[in-house]
């Protein structure tokens, strides 16, 4: 396989290189003829301009009697060679004539000679004796390169008399996208010289064994038809043409390394993937023989974490066979048992909101009772204002209580309803609770359930300071956060929890703890936001009783109902 593989390599890479030759030979004559119709057009508009016979009586003029005939010459010469610009090539012609012209040149289209002795191709075609030269320059003032050519024009009456220059330049992008358009590799170049290794455009991205290619252009044989070149250890396919009518050549360099390297890549890959398969072919062997003994390991390890509480079903295919057909069977026993339990919790959670609307229909009658009693007795004795501010009290804590059948209340009403049930107790039992809150004011729009801390404080109440000796007793509310939780503690002067109702987890039995609304609120909080929060109560609080509920900090219903089920899981 190996042997086939380098052969294979062998022949691809002798392909290819013939092609890459087919393609770049192509794309190779496109650019010469591409760069040979430019020059030649600018040849022809040399010879044009040279030869015209107005532009050449005017040039062959040694001074003018009058100014008006000097600006008519102008307007001549101006017109003309606009007319030689309007083409698809966009030339630029540049005319320098004697200096006697001098009023009329605008140094724009036509010039004097002062001006052309100032640049270097002039003082270049005088000092080489040039009736012709091609070259490349850069405009001083906003930059833009140029590739030129300049010629003299003689008169045409006496050829030995030279009476002016003309001079055409085109924008050197135009050339350079001819020449990009022949490149066929990434890593190929392509090269306007002047002379060897005077080079005037070049077009490609220059990788560095590129760069040094580069230096040897000046070494390459002329008119080279795509033949091997070796530099740096790094082999190339050189071709060379010359531009017709002018001293250019355009040379075009391929490096074989890159024009090989995904076919030498792709060799590569072939092996690997040989090597690949071999290895897959012997895992799925491996696979294929234990692959009953896994599904059984699989489902046994399933199976031994019922008795804990996982109930996992087993994800994926698993066969037609014996194995998978029981594989399926236990997927639909889970599938029923977490039915059964989301059922389960969905009862208990209803049974919890009826238990809540029982409490709410029947809230404490006895004490609805004692309250009616004491307005009773006020009206009789008294008749005074306080019957009203009693009425106002109870009819608050009632509004309160029953939150116009929502679940959920703010913070703030809830606190605003114990203070009603103090303030009743109060004129019951001759301002006998004192009543204290502290709560910072970014935490009064947290929501909680509804009757929440009534029935923590009427524990306080009746089951702490109306059962110590001490007439009066102090209730204090606390209100703290920490991160996103937030804590209610709850603390009475009474006598505390006897030890046998003290049960901070709530897993023992629940009428250990002073009557049913205490439990009722853990039971709620539970199964509202899940069993990390609820009621807790301090063993360890020596002053009194302190009964602490953690909640977390949610500022709307629909936060809380939105990520309820998530919170118990």
């Amino acid at each position: 396989m190996g042997i086939y593989t380098v052969i294979s390599y062998n022949q691809a890479a002798e392909i290819l290189r013939n092609q890459t030759i087919v393609n770049a030979d192509q794309a190779f004559d496109e650019a010469v003829n591409g760069v040979h119709h430019i020059t030649e057009y600018m040849d022809q508009t040399l010879n044009s301009v040279s030869l015209n016979k107005g532009i050449n009586t005017i040039l062959s003029k040694n001074e003018y009697s009058t100014l008006y005939q000097q600006i008519a010459d102008y307007f001549y010469i101006e017109n003309t060679l606009q007319e030689y610009e309007s083409n698809r090539f966009s030339l630029r012609l540049e005319l320098y004539m004697k200096d006697a012209f001098e009023q009329t040149s605008d140094n724009v289209n036509t010039f004097t000679y002062y001006s052309a002795r100032q640049e270097n191709w002039y003082q270049i075609m005088e000092r080489e004796g040039l009736n012709t030269y091609w070259f490349n320059e850069q405009n001083v003032k906003n930059g833009v390169k140029y590739l030129s050519v300049s010629r003299k024009i003689w008169d045409l009456n006496n050829l030995n008399r030279q009476v002016g220059i003309i001079k055409i330049k085109i924008e050197e992008e135009m050339v350079l996208s001819i020449l990009e358009n022949s490149i066929i590799h990434q890593d190929s170049q392509v090269f306007l010289e002047h002379s060897p290794g005077h080079i005037l455009l070049r077009a490609g991205i220059l990788t560095p064994d590129i760069d040094k290619a580069a230096s040897f252009l000046g070494k390459i044989e002329p008119e080279q038809s795509w033949e091997p070149y070796t530099y740096d250890n790094q082999q190339m396919l050189v071709n060379q043409a010359s531009i017709r009518g002018t001293p250019w050549n355009l040379t075009t360099i391929v490096p074989m390394n890159s024009v090989l390297k995904n076919i030498t890549a792709l060799n590569q890959q072939m092996l690997w993937s040989m090597l690949i398969i071999a290895v897959i072919g012997y895992v799925m062997a491996l696979y294929t023989a234990n692959l009953t003994t896994l599904r059984i390991t699989k489902l046994i390890q399933r199976m031994k974490g019922l008795p804990e509480g996982r109930f996992l079903s087993i994800q994926g295919y698993h066969g037609r066979d014996e194995v998978g057909e029981l594989i399926d069977n236990y997927n639909y026993m889970i599938e029923q048992i977490q039915r059964l339990m989301k059922d389960k919790f969905e009862a208990g959670k209803a049974l919890k909101h009826a238990e809540l609307r029982t409490l709410q229909a029947q809230i404490n009658p006895h004490f609805l009772y004692n309250t009616l009693d004491v307005i009773n007795i006020m009206a009789a004795e008294h008749g005074v204002s306080e019957i009203s501010h009693t009425v106002k009290q109870l009819t608050t804590y009632y509004k309160l209580g029953l939150n116009k059948g929502r679940d959920m209340v703010s913070l703030k009403d809830e606190l605003k309803h114990v203070e009603a049930y103090i303030e009743i107790q109060n004129i019951r039992f001759e301002h006998s609770f004192n009543l204290s809150i502290d709560v910072p004011e970014s935490l009064l729009s947290c929501m909680l359930p509804k009757l929440t801390l009534q029935p923590i404080i009427e524990n306080a109440v009746i089951h702490g300071i109306l059962e110590s000796s001490i007439p009066e007793g102090q209730i204090t509310i606390k209100v703290y956060a920490e991160g996103d939780t937030y804590f209610i503690q709850v603390t009475d002067t009474g006598p505390g929890f006897k030890p046998a109702s003290l049960n901070t987890s709530f897993q023992q039995d629940q009428e250990h703890l002073n009557g049913f609304g205490m439990v009722n609120v853990h039971e709620r909080i539970c199964l509202t936001y899940g069993d990390t929060y609820g009621l807790e109560v301090d063993a360890s609080y020596a002053d009194g009783a302190r009964v602490t509920l953690k909640l977390p900090i949610y500022k709307d219903e629909d936060s809380i109902s939105s990520n309820q089920f998530s919170s118990k899981t």
